[in-house]
């Protein structure tokens, strides 16, 4: 057995895209990632202030997400204040009082980032209350950056924090024990509380109790409410219908098209077009008055959770949202530019990118809908183009607020039936990233997207991963623009297309994700009895199997086609819509089977060496037990985590390749939860097996904590139901 995994290995060093095991053609993915973590700059998509000069150094932090624990670096350079003086009113009422270097806007009118010299936290919380007593209605934010300083990611440090009771804890006594003010019920987390802490207790005292908290085991888990500017999944940039090959590619509507290679859309519209659904962009905003979206539009469902109100409409150069409303459900038949893939579709714009906001505004976005009684007022479904930065070297995971208000929409999202949430997987293939650093998109609880080009091959940004269900036409790279994403855009001046009101040039995850969304809508317009599981089956059991002849295709132990690279197919929207008319639902979420900790003491795993450490995993599951979701928790120590491949064999022979090495130059998987769909339908009763391997020398690393968690379903008649696979 351990023979298969190393020659597995040994094709994944030499991969490209999970391709061949086929070495010498396939080392050019390992070439570029020896050139990269040869070069000084390697290659980063962002950059970050240099926390380390003279004077200046940043002082380490922490918090958790749960069980993980996330290491910051405390920012001694500046300071965010919340005011509505503008930044020249700040910057001349400061400079007068000789308190700061200089001030800039952040990300809008409002929100000031002021340049301070502080040498330590203290002499940091000092010279913020200073600036409070300029402005008494301010709020004076500490700055935490990733330990990363390739990513450019702010958390703003706010004197909110959420916790989650542990059993037979009082409230009263717990908000009593750390001084707890305004302590809330979260409606979608039984159990759970926002709170404040006294902000003149100093600038991280949200964080320190949180940790205090969490740490004593007064709360099951605990986390500072931190507000941060959420990132859209878009690629920088470069009527109508006939364009639009991801709805009908006749392969010579684009440069570089193949007929065929399309959503299969048109044949659905025959049986839908998404009326009665409405699909919420939780985005930038969405132009409301935009010719061919206004009449798709649900304005009492839009809202904005960065200024809390209800109008979402974007700024003028703000075009992410609607571009990805247009895809989704731009309205058809109307004799104006192009059509979405659900024409008749509700959109429920959502403004949550552009500013900073807090985790419970994100949560609360995600919960937005799903609790209200008739169709009119429920957000269906949940279209997600954004997450952590796609530079290789960010590992993010939603906190628990954001993860119980996804579990609440489920559980109580379109009458219990749950909303879809749809995610887009990520653009960051070219600097080796992988969706298993995206706590977002890999959730199990949600359906992550991939992208292809117009020719059905993997887009030259998507990422692979494990936890990538479908893939969806993305667009790609071209001299032209035939092989992107033709969509609607800010009308006018602004956008993408500035002056224009749509735009030829759209591309990434960010465009797969809504344009799946769409297909979504259709299938609950005929099915409307469909639960969010339903809709994952669906789409798993009727995607084709694009760029077939790619090997890195393989058949699970279900007899599914999976592929890292494309998950289990491309969305074939007539195909899905066929089987959702007459589908029958599938059982309950049954009991995880879930292991104990595999690790009995620290492991060392040996350096540059394909052997690694091969683990057992013994696991007895109910005979009709049937496999959906798979998820490796870890917690590795090591200084250098791009040296760390991971794969799970399943007892069937089917491997997930749940990360591989790359160039982060992070430290540690700190109880990382690395996930898997490719075992879908398996039954996972047998020896699993887990090989960690450090793959580049000079640093060693150790496995401390390792367990298994398997979600799925029980069988009724003990036997797997009849599954058509549309080639």
């Amino acid at each position: 057995m351990q023979g298969f995994f190393l020659s597995s290995l040994l094709w994944l060093v030499g991969s490209v895209g999970f391709g061949a095991p086929n070495i010498a053609a396939n080392s050019a993915r390992r070439a570029d990632l020896e050139r990269a973590r040869s070069n000084a700059a390697a290659p980063q998509t962002r950059s970050a202030p240099n926390l380390a000069a003279p004077g200046l150094a940043a002082e380490p932090v922490y918090f958790y997400k749960g069980a993980q624990k996330v290491s910051m670096h405390l920012d001694l350079t500046g300071l965010v204040v919340e005011t509505s003086s503008s930044a020249f009113q700040v910057s001349q009422r400061l400079a007068a009082r000789g308190l700061a270097a200089g001030v800039k806007p952040t990300t809008g009118h409002g929100t000031q980032m002021v340049s301070v010299r502080a040498k330590s936290r203290g002499d940091l919380s000092a010279q913020a209350q200073q600036i409070q007593a300029v402005f008494p209605g301010a709020e004076v934010r500490a700055i935490l950056r990733s330990t990363d300083t390739t990513s450019a990611t702010e958390l703003l440090v706010t004197s909110r924090l959420t916790f989650h009771l542990q059993p037979r804890q009082s409230v009263d006594g717990i908000a009593a024990r750390y001084q707890l003010k305004n302590v809330t019920p979260l409606p979608y987390s039984p159990g759970g509380y926002s709170a404040t802490v006294e902000p003149a207790a100093g600038l991280l005292q949200s964080l320190m109790t949180a940790n205090d908290m969490q740490e004593s085991g007064d709360a099951e888990w605990a986390t500072p409410d931190l507000k941060r500017t959420l990132l859209p999944r878009a690629l920088p940039n470069d009527p109508m219908f006939n364009s639009q090959w991801y709805l009908r590619n006749t392969g010579v509507n684009t440069t570089y098209g193949t007929a065929g290679n399309d959503l299969n859309v048109v044949p659905a519209w025959a049986d839908s077009t998404g009326n009665g659904v409405n699909i919420a962009i939780n985005d930038e905003g969405v132009e409301t008055t935009h010719s061919d979206l206004a009449a798709n539009i649900r304005l009492p469902l839009c809202y904005d959770f960065i200024d809390h109100d209800t109008d979402n409409t974007p700024p003028p150069s703000f075009g992410h949202g609607t571009a990805c409303a247009g895809l989704a459900a731009a309205r058809g038949n109307n004799a104006l530019g192009i059509s979405g893939v659900a024409p008749d579709a509700g959109i429920a714009g959502l403004r949550i990118i552009g500013k900073p906001i807090f985790y419970t505004d994100e949560a609360n976005s995600l919960a937005w809908g799903a609790g209200e009684p008739t169709s009119a007022a429920q957000i269906m479904i949940s279209s997600n183009s954004w997450g952590p930065d796609d530079d290789g070297f960010t590992l993010d995971a939603p906190p628990p607020v954001t993860e119980n208000a996804i579990k609440y929409g489920l559980e109580s999202g379109r009458n219990g039936r749950g909303i879809v949430y749809m995610w887009a997987a990520g653009n960051g293939r070219a600097v080796f990233d992988n969706t298993n650093r995206d706590g977002y998109a890999s959730n199990p609880n949600v359906i992550a997207v991939g992208a292809t080009n117009s020719a059905g091959q993997v887009a030259s940004y998507s990422e692979p991963g494990a936890p990538m269900l479908v893939n969806a036409p993305g667009g790609d790279y071209a001299s032209t623009n035939n092989d992107r994403m033709l969509t609607t855009d800010i009308s006018g001046p602004g956008g993408y297309n500035n002056p224009g009101d749509y735009t030829p040039i759209f591309l990434g995850t960010s465009a797969a994700a809504p344009a799946a969304a769409g297909v979504v809508a259709l299938l609950l317009a005929v099915n409307p009895n469909l639960t969010y599981r339903d809709v994952m089956h669906i789409l798993v059991d009727s995607a084709v199997k694009n760029d077939p002849a790619n090997a890195g295709w393989a058949n699970n132990g279900s007899g599914r086609h999976f592929s890292h690279d494309y998950g289990f197919g491309r969305i074939n929207a007539a195909a899905a819509v066929s089987l959702a008319r007459t589908w029958q639902n599938v059982p309950a979420l049954a009991a995880d089977v879930v292991t104990s900790d595999v690790i009995s003491a620290p492991i060392t795993i040996p350096d540059n060496s394909t052997a690694g450490v091969l683990v057992s995993i013994p696991v007895t599951a109910p005979a009709d037990f049937v496999v959906e979701h798979v998820e490796l928790e870890a917690d590795i120590t090591h200084p250098f985590r791009g040296d760390i491949v991971i794969l799970l064999q399943s007892p069937t022979g089917m491997i997930s390749v749940l990360m591989e090495d790359s160039n982060d130059s992070n430290a540690d998987f700190s109880s990382w939860k690395f996930r898997s769909v490719a075992h879908w339908g398996e039954n996972p009763t047998g020896t699993w097996q887990v090989l960690v391997a450090d793959l580049w020398a000079n640093k060693v690393g150790t496995i401390n904590h390792m367990k298994l968690r398997i979600m799925g379903y029980e069988e009724p008649n003990a036997s797997v139901a009849d599954w058509r696979l549309f080639e």
